[in-house]
């Protein structure tokens, strides 16, 4: 349920280049199987130079990291980089003690109801409870989703650069995200997590208009 597609990186990077060609591009990692096709993204974890000094300062240089909460963000984080989270599944337990942070979710589609839950759906912690007592909006294994007829969606390559376009955006100050949309979801955060979410944390404007819906 975790996994995600390589060439949704690669398509975004090919849409976000030509919105602004002076950005360059590392996949950071230690362990990769598939090979990149795209020339605009270096491929650092197969080269000759990864090696732990140089993630280190990969990370504490970089514009900002893009990609899942997995592990190397918590590089990112340790450095205070701007982050673009990408497929966020577990929405309960969004990190709230820092902001720089753009967000988007994946979505998880009902194939009985042949709906998508809503993402206060996904924070109710007593909907949809599995066997082992875990709400959907937490569940940790694949078998989970395919007992409850379940469908788990990735961001799409448009959902990931409009998020990476914002990020750059609002680093140079070149964006207002809007309030009344934010607060679509911070409301419904705090409501069932009692969490705050910080000022400076938003969900991708792009992300919200285009499920609306699942906001409500």
């Amino acid at each position: 349920y975790r996994n995600e597609k390589l060439s949704t990186y690669e398509a975004a990077i090919n849409k976000y280049n030509k919105y602004s060609n002076q950005e360059q591009f590392v996949r950071f990692g230690s362990i990769v199987d598939k090979e990149i096709k795209n020339k605009l993204i270096f491929n650092y974890p197969k080269s000759q130079l990864r090696c732990e000094d140089n993630d280190l300062d990969l990370m504490q240089n970089c514009y900002f990291y893009a990609g899942t909460g997995s592990g190397p963000d918590m590089l990112a984080l340790n450095y205070q980089k701007p982050i673009v989270y990408i497929n966020w599944h577990h929405i309960p337990n969004l990190y709230c003690f820092r902001g720089n942070i753009i967000v988007i979710f994946k979505k998880i589609f009902n194939l009985s109801t042949n709906k998508f839950l809503t993402f206060s759906n996904l924070m109710d912690l007593n909907f949809m409870k599995s066997s082992s007592n875990i709400p959907v909006g937490l569940y940790n294994k694949s078998i989970q989703y395919k007992k409850a007829n379940l469908k788990i969606i990735n961001n799409t390559p448009d959902e990931v650069y409009n998020a990476m376009m914002e990020m750059d955006l609002f680093l140079k100050r070149k964006i207002s995200f809007n309030t009344k949309d934010q607060n679509l979801f911070r409301e419904k955060f705090f409501y069932y997590t009692e969490k705050k979410i910080p000022n400076n944390l938003y969900v991708s404007e792009y992300f919200i208009k285009k499920n609306k819906k699942l906001f409500l």
